[in-house]
């Protein structure tokens, strides 16, 4: 029994159809995230800063977002002016599609790789990963660099097949993809790190086979020269659309770079039930947060393919013929697959580097662990194609039950995906209190529209128009959209209507009041809302109890 190469291709091609349907059916359903808001207003004063011939300059000075590249603001900003559409709504479903390529350029690696089946599979295995299907819709910075990056992977191994004469076609494609990522966030350089360590590896490799370097620095200035292209088409989309670098092209970017790896950025996290500042994080953080935010069946194929990978490795070095292999290019490939994923971890960990936000900035090496995975799956299933129909079928029947419960574990979480936890901390509700929940604030659309609704059934219709008070603690520029025009916020020094809050972190703000709007998924809860009227009316004052009331730490 042998699998049609032919079905999975349509396989695949259907399942990249059945996501693109599901994009549009529920693009609205999601919030403003607590960087869109600024990322937005970002991409505006680009576009301004552009039709002024520079005389609006705002877009070089912005917060911090002046050390970003702008291509995906400044066009999800463009396409708000010209769609039929609400302006975040335009960013989440340009966003979406962008999350879509990611899975399309998984699967093209998967495939390259491993054949069909490892590439179906690896497009399986990444889209099965909440945290980023939910990043998917609201994260424009990591999503982007994300499908950047392994489309850039996958054509850095089709470039090693081709060495010491890759086509200029095919650098040239690398550098667009290159340069899509660096045109999003500046540490996309990791892109250029994975090319450079792929070519430094092919060249030691073709050292130790040949005699005298001159052979060998002919082949290094040719692989070079036809790079070349690729190298300036990357630099040249990288400031396209970045105001800030393009004053001094060759040195902002590193100015960028620098920043960015001393990000001064220090936030409270709870992260096993222990508090932890975001610029001193522990160092088992990033493993941690792969432990439990990847999958079960994630986690299991890429442990699976990393004792695989290492048995084989161990296999070859036993019958002395690890250099003939890795000369044949599999060995060569897969060790590029293993230094995408493990020097920026490595990196990151050793270099006291501030972590914040789960493993939401290491969203561009998942699709590398799915790669893995589909690839050790794949031949799992295509063993099994000897096994007993009885194998067989039972293989089928536990795949198909964990599917199915999984998909129904992420449907109940929409549109907060990337809340999830897997069964090793007790799912969401098991990591309720011990990890962050909804730390961008996704989940007070949500909770506005309730707030709404309780407000009206109070006070009649007058309350859309009623100049309601409200405390908020959370990132305000994601609920206010959504809450009537006339409610406003309030100084912490005067009595307000209504308190908001999310979970993030413990807000300490004393309340008195029922809650009477609450988001949960699984038992969990994301966000809340007091009436404080209430409690007033209740007999209580303002301020007489120490805690908001249903906190959960």
């Amino acid at each position: 029994m042998r699998l049609d190469h032919r079905l999975l291709e349509r396989a695949a091609l259907l399942l990249f159809a059945v996501v693109a349907l599901v994009i549009v059916l529920t693009f609205r359903d999601y919030g403003i995230a607590w960087d869109e808001a600024e990322a937005q207003e970002y991409g505006q004063l680009i576009l301004d800063y552009y039709r002024t011939d520079g005389v609006e300059a705002r877009a070089l000075t912005f917060n911090n977002m002046f050390y970003y590249g702008g291509l995906f603001e400044a066009t999800a900003a463009w396409l708000g002016e010209h769609l039929p559409l609400a302006p975040f709504d335009t960013r989440h479903l340009l966003n979406a599609l962008i999350g879509l390529l990611g899975i399309v350029g998984t699967w093209k690696l998967g495939k390259a790789l491993g054949g069909p089946l490892a590439g179906l599979l690896a497009a399986v295995l990444l889209l099965a990963v909440p945290s980023y299907y939910g990043h998917m819709y609201i994260n424009s910075k990591d999503i982007p660099f994300a499908a950047a990056s392994v489309w850039a992977l996958y054509y850095t191994v089709l470039a090693l097949r081709a060495m010491p004469r890759p086509p200029v076609t095919l650098a040239l494609k690398l550098g667009l993809a290159a340069g899509l990522g660096l045109g999003v966030r500046v540490g996309a350089v990791l892109i250029v790190v994975n090319l450079v360590a792929a070519v430094a590896g092919w060249l030691v490799l073709q050292g130790l086979r040949r005699e005298g370097w001159r052979p060998l620095a002919r082949d290094a200035g040719r692989i070079v020269l036809r790079l070349l292209p690729g190298g300036i088409l990357a630099y040249a989309v990288m400031i396209a659309l970045w105001p800030w670098a393009q004053i001094d092209p060759l040195v902002r970017p590193l100015e960028a770079l620098n920043y960015f790896s001393r990000f001064p950025y220090d936030i409270p996290q709870i992260i096993d039930g222990q508090l932890f500042r975001s610029s001193s994080p522990p160092w088992y953080y990033l493993p941690v947060f792969f432990g439990v935010k990847l999958p079960e069946i994630v986690l299991l194929t890429s442990v699976a393919a990393t004792f695989a990978g290492l048995w084989t490795l161990a296999d070859l070095s036993r019958r002395r013929s690890v250099a003939v292999a890795t000369l044949q290019g599999a060995p060569l490939e897969w060790g590029l697959l293993a230094f995408a994923f493990l020097f920026p971890v490595v990196y990151a960990t050793v270099s006291d580097a501030t972590l914040y936000d789960e493993m939401r900035h290491f969203l561009f090496v998942v699709p590398v662990v799915a790669v893995a995975g589909g690839c050790w799956l794949a031949r799992v299933v295509e063993r099994s194609l000897r096994w007993r129909p009885a194998l067989r079928a039972a293989l089928v029947g536990i795949a198909g039950m964990y599917l199915t419960v999984h998909v129904a574990v992420v449907a109940a979480l929409h549109p907060n995906q990337y809340v999830y936890y897997n069964a090793l901390v007790g799912g969401v509700d098991g990591a309720e209190g011990k990890f962050d929940l909804d730390y961008w604030d996704n989940s007070l659309r949500e909770l506005a529209e309730q707030l709404t609704e309780h407000a009206v059934e109070l006070y009649g219709e007058r309350a859309r128009t009623l100049p309601m008070r409200l405390r908020i603690c959370g990132h305000a520029p994601s609920i206010l959209p959504f809450l009537p025009a006339a409610w406003r916020v309030t100084p912490t020094t005067e009595i307000a209507d209504f308190y908001i809050a999310h979970t993030r972190f413990v807000c300490g703000d004393p309340v008195n009041g029922p809650v009477v709007a609450k988001v949960e998924r699984l038992g969990s809860e994301l966000s809340y809302a007091v009436d404080l009227r209430q409690g007033l009316l209740n007999g209580n004052r303002i301020g007489a109890l120490a805690a908001p009331p249903s906190r959960t730490f």
